[in-house]
């Protein structure tokens, strides 16, 4: 791995290590980068479903409009037709006339409209006395009727009933009639119009509707007078108390969304009155129907951010995969580089990165420092008579005696080279440090090691150490060269002994002013 690539891995790193601020401010933004492209699609998918109402609702409410003003405008003739009829019949001159010519007189060319059944002129005990349709009324009886019985019971203006089923026809019309009154103002009988609404059925039907979609009109009163497509059992049935009619009842027009009362299925209404007329006129569509565009466009591009959103995703996981196996991988080759291969001690460069932070720890914290150089024995011969691959053994072992009495986290123990170990001692003073050493020497007498060219018979080891007194300036190097000096002393004076502390202690403590 190139060596000006470490700095920015170990960067990269950093950002996306567990547990670290920068890495959880990396993923929060780009968290927050996948939620703004959600939070992007959501409204423009919720503003396209918005058009595609707006759309439909447009273009209902222009047609319920176009059939209002169609149906109001008919209504209108056939009124004109029927008072024309009531006021001639109330003149005894027209009454008179002959049949035929008095056929003339009270009905114009509009009551042959198609969309007129018949237009009658009827008595105040409910006899057919005039019938557009010929001069010879047929014998009907209306006094069971509806708008009969609300023209008796006083002048109701235009009158709508309910809708009937055509004699003969089988078809629907509804009434519109107006009251005659006598001179003294007493009943005196009615004009009335029979509408036939499969004009108003055969219109729908032509009419360019989505699935799902249905056309009304309607009586004020909630009276369904015409439905396409027809519901069994719905004409003429009153829907005054459902849900649907009571959105309709009070504004001239509107739209809303709402479920049918007859088949459930959910609509868009949009709803019109019919001029002055107590109608209403109604278009619906099925919001399947309204809204299939937009469901198309939103599963698309809900699939597009989705992918995106993935893609971004898998690339971070991706990266951060690439990098922690990068700086794994770097971190085993730093291991490597700063460890002694044989004891897996750290080595002296380690050894020197890590004990200047211990000394400006000590010397921040007044503590007292200590270090210690120990030395095998006689090793040189040791090899000679025991072999290199004993020796190693016997360093090893060496090294396992000193970790035994090392303190994690805060001493700092290293091969310094060949034979020779350090091992610097944050917070001892000197007699603690000796204490230390001494423990350390004993350990490896007890190992035992075999070495019949030392005068103990055994492999052992001598010591040297030198110590700073609390908020004293720990200068490292300065230890270093103590240490080797009480080292050096402890060979001259016999070996497998330490040098350089005073009175001997069973234990020493453990700071808690340094940090692990």
């Amino acid at each position: 791995m190139p060596a000006d690539m470490t700095p920015h891995l170990r960067a990269a790193f950093r950002l996306l290590s567990p547990g670290t601020a920068p890495r959880r401010g990396l993923f929060l933004s780009i968290s927050l980068a996948v939620v703004a492209i959600v939070a992007v699609f959501a409204v423009v998918i919720v503003d396209a479903r918005a058009d595609a109402r707006r759309s439909a609702e447009a273009a209902e409410v222009n047609l319920a409009t176009a059939l209002a003003r169609d149906m109001d405008r008919n209504v209108e003739l056939l009124d004109l037709s029927i008072q024309a009829a009531r006021d001639s019949w109330a003149d005894p001159r027209v009454r008179a006339l002959d049949p035929e010519l008095r056929q003339l007189v009270l009905f114009d060319h509009s009551a042959s409209a198609r969309y007129i059944d018949a237009i009658l002129v009827v008595d105040r005990d409910g006899t057919v006395l005039a019938d557009s349709r010929s001069t010879a009324p047929a014998a009907r009886d209306f006094r069971d009727a509806d708008f009969f019985a609300a023209q008796q019971a006083g002048d109701a203006g235009l009158f709508i009933g309910r809708p009937v089923r055509a004699p003969g026809k089988g078809e629907w019309h509804i009434a519109f009639s107006r009251r005659i009154t006598a001179d003294d103002g007493s009943f005196a009988g009615m004009a009335v119009g029979f509408l036939n609404l499969g004009y108003l059925t055969e219109t729908y039907k032509h009419l360019p509707l989505g699935d799902g979609s249905i056309l009304q009109l309607l009586n004020a009163d909630g009276t369904l007078l015409v439905r396409e497509p027809e519901a069994r059992g719905t004409v003429g049935r009153s829907f005054k108390n459902s849900p649907v009619f009571r959105l309709m009842d009070g504004p001239e027009s509107g739209t809303f969304e709402a479920t049918s009362t007859v088949d459930g299925r959910p609509r868009l209404f949009a709803y019109r009155r019919v001029g002055a007329l107590p109608l209403i006129q109604v278009v619906a569509e099925g919001t399947d129907a309204v809204f299939a565009g937009w469901r198309a466009k939103a599963l698309a591009l809900g699939a597009v951010v989705a992918v995106l959103c993935s893609g971004i995703l898998a690339l971070l996981f991706g990266l951060k995969g690439e990098l922690q196996s990068r700086v794994a991988a770097e971190r085993r080759l730093d291991v490597l580089a700063s460890t002694d291969p044989l004891t897996g001690l750290a080595n002296r460069r380690r050894f020197f990165e890590r004990a200047e932070a211990r000394c400006a720890e000590a010397a921040r914290g007044g503590l007292p420092l200590s270090l210690v150089m120990l030395d095998a024995d006689h090793f040189k011969s040791f090899n000679d008579r025991y072999g290199h691959a004993a020796g190693d053994r016997a360093l090893v072992a060496l090294a396992r005696a000193i970790e035994g009495e090392v303190r994690g986290g805060i001493d700092v123990a290293a091969r310094y080279g060949g034979e020779e170990f350090v091992l610097l001692l944050p917070g001892l003073d000197g007699t603690a440090a000796l204490a230390v050493a001494e423990a350390i020497r004993a350990a490896v007498a007890g190992l035992a090691l075999p070495h019949d060219r030392a005068p103990a018979g055994i492999v052992t080891v001598s010591a040297g150490l030198a110590s700073v007194g609390p908020g004293m300036p720990a200068e490292l190097r300065a230890l270093v060269e103590g240490a080797d000096a009480e080292l050096y002393r402890s060979k001259r004076d016999g070996r497998n002994r330490s040098s350089g502390g005073g009175r001997l202690l069973a234990r020493y403590p453990r700071p808690e002013a340094l940090s692990a």
